[in-house]
C-alpha cells in the first residue's frame, strides 16, 4: 500500500471544519471545530477492509491548550489542510 503523504509530518487548518466523537456503540457524544491555522502531526497512517481499504491518516492537532486527534481519508486531506 502507497501513502501519498508518508513524508509529510506537519500540516495546517485552511479553514475551520467540525469533527465528531462517538461512543463505543457508535453514538454521537461531541462536536469539536478545529480552527484554521490549528497546526497538526500525522501520527500515523492505515487502511481497512472496512472502509474499502481506502488510506487514512491519524493528525494530533494543538490549539487552544487542547491536544485533539483527527482520523482523515487521503482524498480529504488538501480539501482541508495546508502541507507545511
Amino acid at each position: 500500500m502507497e501513502y501519498k503523504y508518508e513524508n509529510i509530518e506537519n500540516v495546517e487548518v485552511k479553514q475551520d471544519f467540525e469533527v465528531y466523537k462517538h461512543d463505543e456503540d457508535g453514538e454521537l457524544i461531541d462536536t469539536l471545530v478545529i480552527p484554521k491555522g490549528a497546526i497538526g502531526v500525522i501520527e500515523s497512517m492505515g487502511c481497512s477492509s472496512t472502509d474499502g481499504f481506502r488510506n487514512h491518516y491519524d493528525f494530533l492537532f494543538t490549539f487552544d491548550g487542547q491536544k485533539v486527534e483527527v482520523g482523515l481519508y487521503e482524498d480529504k486531506i488538501e480539501g482541508f489542510l495546508v502541507l507545511i
